[in-house]
């Protein structure tokens, strides 16, 4: 049997998991992995400044920003309390751990928008429209940890 696309990747409260059936790891050929690492898949100490040590040692020799691991918006959920204030900066984080699927052309508009549900969560949702127009949808809701 071959498998073809990324591994789907779904959200627990705990963070991401897998689905496996019948000992069969699930694929996908969307676009829902690729934006979940790029939301929670780089460190979670790394605030995107340049020549940060606490990078995902995945981006050492990466030169082409598209190619990086950041995913501010674990940074945020992990190093800032859960204030309306900070929610903006969360979006802004959404915002800029997308922006490669804009600059490479993969997508032609993206929407978030993030809330807060209920204590220490949060929920964001991700409307994407690629050049045909065709839309996808995503949502994640997420533990706001701040621990610092």
């Amino acid at each position: 049997m071959q498998q073809q696309g990324d591994i789907v990747l779904y959200q627990t409260p705990n963070g991401g998991d897998i689905c496996i059936d019948n000992g069969i790891i699930a694929m996908d050929g969307g676009l829902s992995t690729c934006v979940y690492l790029s939301l929670f898949g780089g460190n979670e100490d790394d605030n995107g400044l340049a020549n940060n040590s606490a990078t995902w040692w995945g981006n050492i020799d990466v030169d082409h920003a598209a190619q990086k691991y950041i995913s501010l918006t674990q940074h945020i959920l992990k190093s800032l309390p859960a204030t309306s204030f900070n929610l903006n900066k969360l979006q802004d984080a959404v915002e800029a751990d997308l922006a490669w699927l804009l600059s490479e052309k993969i997508m032609t508009s993206i929407i978030v928008a993030v809330s807060i549900p209920k204590m220490n969560m949060v929920h964001i949702s991700i409307e994407m429209a690629n050049i045909q127009g065709v839309t996808q949808n995503l949502q994640y809701t997420q533990n706001w940890e701040h621990s610092k």
